[in-house]
């Protein structure tokens, strides 16, 4: 029994049709939600060969107010979709409705109507189908009497939808294979599709190569001896059951082959044996298509080297020629830039070095002139013309500043120019300006000389004070500047000589902090302290500054050290607003390293003879500790507490202290009342003539 109704109600009028899928489905008038003879359905039901259900019955027709269906037909197509027809009650007369049912059993619609005409009867229907339109027939009465009447529809479009309609690809030559890509493999329409994948290029691999909608397919390049350049190739899908051809990928592989290319094959340099100075000169590696190169080089003669002498990249490339020990003539060496397997490599170049000796030779010292001044009108400053060749130098100066003043501009052999500045006012600022001293008949023809004149209010100073450490003693040495223009940056780097001490902390002075940024820096590899102060604002006011107090501990080593920029550094400097960098004027004391001695004390009068600080007790400590210290006279007191990063945690006390001995406390609490962790503290006695800073340990 087709229908699954138990009720006993009626069914009648069936028809049948038969796929290519292997199914059959069949369609019946059902008066099950009704009493014969008034509101018949139309169901339907697909089976396959074995009559086993594809699907549970389906009410074809989808009204809700319960007319009256008949004379339903039905016909499949070979990728097993389903049209059932029939005609169907418009209360005044009959229209021709129908529905799709696909290979699956699924509804595929609402219900269509066949019909354009709604106010006549249409009946007696038939319909065919072809995979992609549907073709339905019936008899018409709209002209009065019964005529034939078809339409035509598409309802499917069984096509292979490709995810991508390119793929590109890029390798280097003889290199890796680039990773595969993926393609998903749709369709259009009801059915999946059967398809099979056809690659126009041997190189190209497509797994799967056939199956059947929906799919993922991965698309390689597997051929790794593709000569370099782009390889064009396409994908044809094509669709098994229509024979369709129309969908392709389109394939590109650019295969990268670098090719080897020196920007010269020749370079000419000339050098003055006696002088003995390298002479520099530049030629590019490059590479003249597209990919990666890895080059190393060698050279034949000692006298020459380059820098770099080997890359992963084009680069220019320096070539440094040294006359020293040379004979005068023309020397020849050969340079080979080995790039391995890739086109025109190797490939070299010659040099061609040109020594000469019997040429005068001009020397001008000093090479640059930079200076800062409050008065430009009293400054003078020499250059000496000297030849460090054979001959003599007639020579001429060329002075390139209206405001800088030569004593003489031509001179014959050794000479010197006394360089003034005009009487006029300078505003303040930089004026640059330079002397080129020329002689044409000479080796090196002439020479440029920069100057440079920075004109000041006053000039900066840093200062850091002497001082004298006991064997194992903390002390906070304190660094002072004396601003006298206003700052964007200020930089100290110092060398430590850590033989005598170690650094442990820097702090620095709240009326400074409260205009800059400060940080400082500890290159324990070189030894280097760099304390940078950056401005908040616009700019750090003119003042007189405490900049940093360094707090160092001594060793067991006598000695003596200073504080100083390191000699290879770009030294202490003060950039300003118009971001001219000055350079301040650095006092250095000497910092004393010696074994202990014993303390003056005076045999009858019991007030202390200097100031001190004595190390707190116990230490290390966990609660509380003693903080000693003497006072020789009368002093306004502040004792602070300061962190390993010379962040201030707590003020002990501030206040006026009578001449004597005293002791304040640390309950091992910040000023916020929170209790401080494990670790290394530092507290500062500070009074209007004397600063002292120790170091504790607090142990929890």
């Amino acid at each position: 029994i087709i229908n699954t109704d138990g009720s006993g109600n009626r069914q009648a009028f069936p028809d049948v049709a038969t796929d290519g899928a292997g199914h059959f489905t069949v369609v019946w008038v059902d008066w099950r939600n009704g009493q014969y003879p008034t509101n018949p359905d139309i169901y339907a039901r697909k089976y396959d060969t074995l009559l086993v259900p594809i699907s549970a019955e389906i009410k074809m027709n989808k009204d809700v107010i319960q007319r009256a269906q008949r004379e339903p037909v039905i016909s499949a197509d070979r990728m097993g979709n389903v049209a059932v027809i029939w005609s169907d009650s418009t209360a005044t007369s009959w229209d021709i409705v129908g529905q799709m049912i696909d290979v699956s059993g699924v509804v595929r619609e609402t219900n269509f109507r066949a019909n354009a005409e709604g106010d006549s009867a249409q009946l007696q229907a038939d319909v065919a189908l072809d995979g992609r339109f549907r073709y339905i027939t019936w008899a018409d009465k709209r002209n009065g009497n019964w005529d034939i009447f078809a339409s035509i529809t598409k309802y499917n479009d069984p096509t292979l939808v490709a995810s991508q309609t390119s793929m590109k690809f890029e390798m280097n030559r003889q290199g890796s294979l680039p990773e595969g890509q993926f393609v998903t493999v749709e369709h259009a329409g009801y059915n999946p599709l059967g398809y099979e994948v056809i690659s126009s290029v041997a190189w190209c691999q497509v797994t799967p190569a056939s199956g059947t909608t929906p799919e993922q397919l991965e698309i390689k390049v597997i051929d790794s001896t593709l000569a370099g350049g782009t390889h064009l190739g396409e994908l044809t899908l094509i669709d098994k059951i229509n024979n369709d051809s129309s969908v392709t990928i389109a394939l590109r592989c650019d295969v990268l082959a670098p090719r080897l290319g020196l920007s010269a094959d020749t370079i000419t340099i000339k050098g003055f044996s006696t002088v003995g100075d390298p002479e520099t000169t530049l030629f590019d590696v490059q590479n003249l298509t597209n990919g990666t190169i890895v080059w190393t080089s060698t050279v034949d003669q000692d006298w020459i080297s380059l820098s770099p002498a080997s890359g992963n990249q084009p680069t220019a490339v320096s070539v440094t020629v040294d006359p020293a020990n040379l004979p005068a003539g023309v020397h020849t060496a050969k340079i080979i830039i080995d790039a391995g397997n890739i086109d025109d490599s190797p490939d070299s170049l010659y040099v061609l070095f040109d020594v000469v000796e019997n040429l005068p030779y001009l020397s001008v010292e000093p090479d640059s002139i930079y200076f800062q001044t409050t008065d430009p009108a009293n400054e003078i400053r020499t250059l000496s013309i000297s030849n460090l060749g054979v001959g003599t130098l007639s020579w001429t100066a060329d002075i390139n500043a209206s405001w800088l003043i030569a004593d003489q501009i031509s001179g014959t052999g050794n000479g010197q120019i006394n360089l003034t500045i005009d009487s006029s006012a300078y505003p303040l600022g930089r004026y640059s300006g330079s002397v080129i001293v020329t002689d044409s008949s000479s080796f090196n023809k002439s020479v440029a000389v920069p100057f440079v004149m920075q004109v000041l209010t006053e000039i900066d100073t840093i200062t850091i004070e002497p001082a004298t450490l006991s064997f194992n003693t903390t002390i906070g040495l304190p660094i002072n500047i004396a601003l006298n223009n206003s700052a964007r940056l200020i930089s100290l780097p110092l060398a430590i000589d850590t033989t005598l001490l170690t650094i442990d902390s820097v702090l620095f002075d709240p009326a400074l902090t409260a205009w800059a940024t400060t940080s400082y820096d500890y290159d324990s590899l070189n030894n280097t302290l760099t304390i940078i102060a950056t401005a908040i604002a616009d700019s750090i006011p003119t003042d007189d500054y405490l900049l940093a107090e360094v707090v160092v501990t001594s060793g067991s080593n006598n000695g003596e050290t200073t504080l100083a920029p390191p000699p290879l550094s770009s030294g202490v400097f003060v950039e300003t607003m118009s971001s001219d960098i000055i350079y301040p004027e650095f006092i250095s004391g000497t910092i004393r390293v010696d074994s202990p001695t014993d303390v003056e004390t005076d045999p009858v009068n019991n007030t202390p003879q200097r100031w001190s600080l004595a190390q707190n007790y116990p230490n290390p400590f966990n609660g509380v500790t003693k903080i000693p210290f003497s006072l020789p006279e009368k002093s306004t007191v502040t004792i602070e507490i300061f962190n390993i990063l010379g962040q201030k945690v707590s003020t002990l006390s501030h206040g006026q202290f009578p001449a004597g001995e005293h002791t304040v406390s640390w309950d091992g609490r910040f000023s916020t009342g929170s209790e401080a962790a494990t670790g290394i503290y530092f507290y500062r006695l500070t009074s209007d003539s004397f600063s002292r800073v120790r170091k504790m340990i607090l142990l929890k």
